[in-house]
């Protein structure tokens, strides 16, 4: 059986006002993907954090790059607590995936 699915994409220039107006926006919770290009990323304690949400789960390229914390990966999915998946690992910082 198919089912129609809602995927945003956005590239947020690692701006992390980008990024948390489309987290924050209610016209996104219906969506089952937002695909992030450029995500904000901070250096908390040498470790690459991006900003979280009640209602999504984020999802990281299986491979990060370890010459800068805050360009460690270029993409990452946020997938709506609702929707079913399994990462898919890809051996790239710049490539995220799942399957749902």
């Amino acid at each position: 059986m198919s089912k129609l699915i809602g995927i945003l994409q956005a590239n947020v220039g690692r701006r992390r006002e980008a990024q948390l107006s489309i987290l924050n926006d209610s016209s996104t919770q219906d969506f089952e993907l937002m695909m992030i290009t450029e995500p904000n990323i901070m250096d908390i304690d040498g470790e690459p954090v991006v900003h979280q949400h009640a209602h999504w789960t984020i999802v990281r390229p299986s491979l990060t790059r370890d010459d800068s914390v805050i360009h460690s990966f270029r993409s990452l999915i946020y997938v709506n607590k609702k929707t079913e998946f399994r990462q898919v690992p890809i051996p790239s910082p710049d490539i995220v995936a799942v399957l749902l």
